[in-house]
């Protein structure tokens, strides 16, 4: 019997992308594109005044997934002036985006900027010429279904949008409109076998600023550059990462909209992809610099997934400071060709245009790497990561850590042309025997990694012990050979070491010709023998949200840190389990409720 799954979309906002003079096929009907011997269908799709579409994957064993796209407002909770005080009040901000959602999928594409991610002045300045930017309903929105053997992935405007499981190949896609509704510049083709590349296309989020009258060396288009596979962007088609800005940051105690955002945000303020989720360890990027003395020659290269309400320190940044004019490039640097542009006095200059390695650290964010699922992910498509450009970040200042935020004084004068993600030949992930690799009593102090293969190859780890001073104690390694994609190795490290304490414990992974793909810096804790005595009569307690804030719901991980910690209680109210359900760990909740008020405590029996 065959079987049929829903899934809603969202749409995104496009320039035209083939050009004017391709036909265009008109709604109300189905237009049916057959994948043939290709594995890739591109086609443009405007929703036109119903703000409807349906796009339907129907693959060779006759079962088909359906997309739909629906035009939705902006609900937008603001702080406005009345009668001289500040009150919230929702704003309803029409025709803003595109949303999509079915069969484990939720996106929206705002076409026109998503006004929550900036400050209420920048909204008031957007709203007022709101019905002046692009209109979702009549914007072309560029698809590309990129089908493999487990189904397809879902590409829009350069970007990834999930996976659409299918079990056979995918036979066609075809376009459902209403009145008004249109398809343009149809194809099918077969994409080139780009191996651990995965080539970006900065067409998408090109602001070319002051070289919008670029012309390149290199022919535009999809090529190998130094081995590299990559569409390199031609004339104006750049990003220009000066104009990468945050608007919104901080807002309230908990939340930051700058690191909330998705690639769909519509914000020419990002130069943001959103992108499959992979251990990516480089980023090649076909990059110039500008000869302006006044923006520093800065690229940074961000790889994370950002959260529903920001993120913290999970962000793999890497700054590099590039040549300018004849200067002497640096190691990963190669001039690969040059840019003719106009300079802001009017004068034709010509500066060197360079294929920048970026070592991406993926050490940094090995959770986020491997965590099979995200609930706290703004984009609910599956595992994906997001990256992008941004100039020079700020620094430590007293209350606020501003390191991976943009530095506002600062402009950057590169432009990028080009970029190409590169995977890891092989993936790290962690296996901890304790919940923070904190061990007591019996426990048997070790940690487990898992070595997987993306190529066949011979893999070195390395660990390294020191001690609270930074002092080295131990160093050993392991090589093992992975003969093929998919091959593993259990790699344990033990941990035991003659006196209680903590420890750092330092990771390197290295291949056969000793090159680092991966540096990551952990810890572990010694307690011995645990001889407190203290129940629930003890003060001791901390907080613990029980999920809210990105915390853990689970207990067994929760448990066991708060009993080695000593703590005996936590604050009732923020978790719905019982002191039954606390016992094992010798943990009770409160007595005094949270939150309370205190001006209760004057009268605390009234308050009763």
């Amino acid at each position: 019997m065959k079987t049929l799954t829903v899934i809603i979309l969202c749409c995104l906002h496009a320039t035209p992308f083939f050009g004017a003079d391709v036909s265009i096929a008109e709604g109300p009907k189905e237009h049916v594109i057959a994948l043939g011997d290709a594995d890739t269908v591109q086609a443009e799709f405007r929703t036109g005044a119903s703000g409807k579409i349906a796009v339907a994957l129907k693959f060779a064993d006759g079962k088909t997934q359906w997309i739909l796209g629906a035009v939705k407002p902006e609900k937008l909770l603001r702080s406005v002036r009345k009668d001289g005080k500040r009150t919230p009040e929702t704003t309803l901000a029409p025709d803003a985006l595109i949303e999509f959602q079915g069969a484990g999928l939720r996106f929206e594409n705002h076409i026109r900027p998503c006004l929550a991610r900036y400050t209420e002045a920048q909204q008031t300045d957007l709203l007022a010429r709101w019905e002046a930017l692009p209109s979702p309903a009549q914007s072309w929105v560029l698809l590309e279904v990129r089908a493999d053997g487990a189904g397809a992935e879902l590409w829009m405007e350069g970007r990834y949008c999930g996976r659409v499981a299918g079990e056979g190949r995918l036979a066609e896609v075809s376009f459902k409109l209403e009145e008004g509704g249109a398809v343009r510049g149809a194809k099918t083709f077969a994409r080139p076998d780009t191996g651990l590349f995965l080539p970006l296309d900065v067409r998408h989020i090109a602001r070319p600023g002051a070289m919008k009258d670029a012309a390149v060396s290199l022919k535009p288009g999809m090529q190998r550059v130094e081995a590299v596979p990559m569409i390199v962007g031609g004339g104006a088609a750049n990003a220009d990462v000066g104009m990468v800005k945050e608007m919104q940051g901080g807002r309230a105690l908990e939340t930051n909209e700058n690191t909330s955002r998705t690639s769909l945000d519509g914000m020419p303020e990002s130069a943001h992809f959103s992108v499959p989720q992979a251990f990516y360890h480089r980023a090649w990027v076909l990059c110039a610099v500008e000869p302006d003395e006044k923006k520093d020659p800065v690229l940074t290269t961000r790889l994370t997934r950002f959260g529903i309400s920001g993120r913290g320190g999970a962000m793999a940044d890497t700054t590099l400071t590039l040549p300018r004019g004849d200067a002497k490039p640096g190691a990963g640097m190669t001039r690969v060709g040059e840019v003719e542009a106009v300079s802001a006095q009017g004068k034709k200059i010509a500066v060197p245009l360079y294929l920048v390695q970026v070592d991406l650290k993926m050490g940094d964010i090995l959770d986020t790497l491997a965590a099979p699922t995200d609930p706290f992910a703004p984009m609910k498509i599956g595992p994906y990561l997001d990256f992008e450009f941004l100039g020079k970040c700020g620094g430590l200042e007293v209350q606020n850590d501003r390191r991976r935020k943009p530095l506002a004084t600062s402009t950057s004068a590169v432009h990028v042309f080009g970029v190409t993600l590169e995977k890891s030949p092989v993936e790290l992930r962690l296996k901890q025997a304790q919940p923070g690799n904190i061990f007591h009593n019996d426990e048997v102090p070790e940690t487990a990694f898992t070595l997987r293969a993306n190529a066949p190859g011979a893999f070195t780890l390395r660990w390294e012990v020191a001690d609270v001073a930074g002092k080295l104690l131990q160093s050993h390694e392991k090589t093992v050979e992975l003969k093929a994609p998919g091959a593993e190795a259990e790699i344990t490290v033990p941990l035991a070491m003659p006196e209680p304490g903590w420890y750092a414990l330092r990771i390197t992974l290295t291949d056969a010709t000793a090159h680092t793909l991966l540096r990551h810096d952990a810890a572990f804790a010694l307690l011995g023998k645990d001889t407190r005595t203290a129940g629930l009569e003890s003060p001791f307690g901390t907080w613990w949200f029980g999920g809210a804030h990105y915390s853990t719901r689970d207990l067994t991980v929760v448990g066991p840190l708060m009993m080695k910690a000593g703590m005996r209680r936590t604050p009732v109210g923020w978790t719905k389990d019982t002191e039954a359900d606390l016992a094992p760990w010798k943990m009770g909740l409160n007595q005094i409720n949270w939150p309370f008020r205190l001006i209760d405590l004057d009268n605390w029996p009234a308050a009763e």
